[in-house]
């Protein structure tokens, strides 16, 4: 599973980024530092995970953010006498900040590739932007959500579709694409 920027090797089944996501700021674009002390192996450890790359998270705010969130909402399950919550409001404010993060991640990244390919073409190096296209498609299909895999491989068939469906060689010495040519 290649997701955020291709960070994610590969997450146990029935789990998605979208889980691990929890925003820095909430939807008007307030935030709150927080500033914590931890023993150096307890930071090795959160180093260990990161740069494992088994999770989707980018540095150690990202990590702590989602054990802050996931921990507070486990004391208020197991507390013996009601807590005053907010969970339920802040997990709607996080539900459409990843949203619209992922809505802006999916433009910024289709602006790039749709640059990028032509750019290519207009330089008269066809086979370089369909394989790129084919690469990147291959990525799509992978993607765990399917709200993105639809939109993504809408955008692709839309913008791409000729160069996906094409014959075109991916060796810039050949006229027709041959099956057995790796990407």
């Amino acid at each position: 599973m290649a997701e955020r920027g291709g960070r994610v090797v590969g997450l146990a089944s029935g789990l998605n980024s979208e889980q691990f996501t929890v925003p820095a700021t909430d939807d008007k674009g307030h935030g709150v530092r927080d500033w914590v002390r931890v023993p150096p192996s307890l930071h090795q450890e959160m180093e260990n995970v990161i740069s494992s790359k088994a999770f989707p998270y980018r540095n150690r705010g990202e990590l702590m953010r989602h054990a802050i969130f996931r921990h507070l909402k486990w004391l208020a399950a197991i507390s013996p006498t009601p807590i005053t919550s907010v969970m339920a409001e802040t997990e709607a404010i996080m539900e459409m900040c990843r949203f619209e993060d992922f809505h802006a991640n999916f433009h910024e990244t289709v602006s790039k590739l749709v640059e990028t390919v032509n750019r290519l073409v207009s330089q008269g190096d066809a086979p370089a932007a369909r394989r790129l296209v084919l690469k990147v498609n291959e990525h799509v299909k992978k993607m765990s959500s399917p709200y993105w895999r639809n939109k993504f491989e809408k955008v692709m068939q839309t913008n791409f579709g000729y160069l996906i469906n094409s014959k075109l060689s991916l060796n810039p010495n050949k006229a027709v694409d041959d099956d057995s040519e790796e990407l």
